[in-house]
């Protein structure tokens, strides 16, 4: 009995022989070209009106309409039969992921209406971005980061109570979501929409990557991961020996290796990500001032998060905010050894956050040498004292898996 449903989805419940996309072609509430099932905005048209006005009307419709199984959608054959196979339990939690397109957005909010309706589910719905456009670095990237989301929505439940069914959306969410299923131990459900009697299972496709292959190349993993792109005709023996003998963690394209989907979603595991991910170290006075925090205990990591990638990418765009000393008067010509960071100044409890702090890209490590959240004490201490910009505030831990766990 499955009280977990884990699926992708698409935009088959605008296919024009199914209820909700004959009734909306009908009635014009958007633009199909040449029959396909991707609905587009009719002219001077905002999509929240468009999406409001059809989500409002296809709710009535769903009220008054007796559904017939093989005209909804993909999604909604899959439940049903399910359901009729008594393998469902009668409030199952549903989680739907599906793309930023319009069609994906339309589709799936009304999906997620018609299974509360037809199936009493708890659906929770996940927007995912992949653009074709973008680099082969970004583009695998954001497979990776969709794969992550996935396993993690099957990391929830297990196998024998969460049916996973990557039937809808792009071709790379159906294919990669496989793969995830895969790696996490989960069979693939798959339903004929013409022949509700007929249910497959797919079973995983043991995957794993030994502990030892990423203790031997953990170093190589972590540049690739902080540089992106990488000269293939730059690694060394050993190097190239990894690329070539595991094309399911890379891709070499144009003389450059780079981490393929696959890769990029194995190394954001919890597993890899102290190894991996860039380092946070806060001095003896950032940590007392944490643990004084408790009634508003995540606003600082949280806060350090944010400096944290901005440090990383150094935009021209951020560099006021990463490098504010520069623009203070009193602090030009001293010679510091942390920079000054400006960051929120209107925190959810009414808090700023300043902080001093340093980043060695060759390390890949941030420190945190001294954080305010009192604007006045702020400007008294680092203006006219430079306390935290020119000595070490004592010893420094590493508090890397606290604020990763706000990201």
């Amino acid at each position: 009995m499955y009280s977990h449903i884990v699926m992708t989805t698409g935009v088959s419940l605008f296919a024009f022989q199914n209820v909700f996309g004959k009734w909306t072609r009908e009635k014009n509430y958007f633009l199909f070209n040449n029959g396909r099932p991707n609905p587009h905005l009719h002219e001077g048209e905002t999509e929240e009106q468009a999406t409001r006005r059809w989500l409002h009307d296809a709710q009535l419709l769903l009220a008054e309409t007796s559904l017939d199984p093989q005209r909804v959608s993909a999604e909604y054959t899959m439940l049903h039969a399910l359901r009729r196979q008594n393998k469902l339990d009668k409030q199952p939690s549903v989680d739907l992921f599906h793309s930023a397109t319009l069609g994906g957005k339309l589709a799936a909010q009304l999906l997620a209406k018609v299974l509360e309706y037809e199936f009493q589910a708890n659906v929770k719905l996940h927007e995912i971005v992949i653009d074709i456009n973008v680099d082969r670095v970004q583009l695998n990237r954001q497979i990776g980061d969709y794969m992550k989301k996935l396993g993690d929505a099957l990391m929830y439940g297990y196998p024998l109570s969460t049916c996973f069914a990557p039937i809808g959306g792009y071709k790379v969410m159906t294919s990669f979501g496989y793969i995830v299923g895969a790696f996490h131990g989960y069979p693939t459900a798959y339903v004929h929409e013409e022949s509700q009697q007929r249910l497959h299972i797919i079973p995983p496709i043991p995957l794993d990557i030994p502990t030892a292959f990423f203790e031997k190349y953990a170093d190589f993993i972590r540049r690739l991961r902080q540089e992106d792109l990488i000269d293939y005709e730059s690694l060394n023996y050993h190097e190239r020996e990894v690329v070539d003998s595991y094309p399911a963690l890379f891709d070499v394209d144009e003389g450059c290796v780079c981490f393929n989907p696959f890769g990029e979603f194995l190394f954001k595991r919890e597993q890899y990500r102290a190894s991996l991910e860039t380092k946070v170290m806060v001095s003896d006075s950032v940590l007392r001032f944490m643990k004084s925090q408790q009634a508003n205990k995540k606003f600082i990591p949280k806060q350090i998060a944010l400096l944290m990638e901005k440090a990383k990418k150094d935009c021209d765009s951020d560099r006021g905010e990463l490098y504010h000393e520069r623009s203070v008067d009193s602090l030009k010509g001293k010679k510091l050894q942390y920079h000054l960071y400006k960051g929120a100044s209107n925190g959810r409890h009414g808090d700023v956050f300043r902080a001093a702090w340093d980043y060695d890209k060759s390390k890949d490590v941030l420190r945190v040498n001294y954080v305010w959240t009192d604007h006045e004490l702020y400007e008294y201490e680092a203006f006219s004292k430079g306390r935290g910009l020119i000595k070490d505030e004592g010893e420094f831990t590493d508090i890397t898996s606290d604020v990763y766990r706000e990201i």
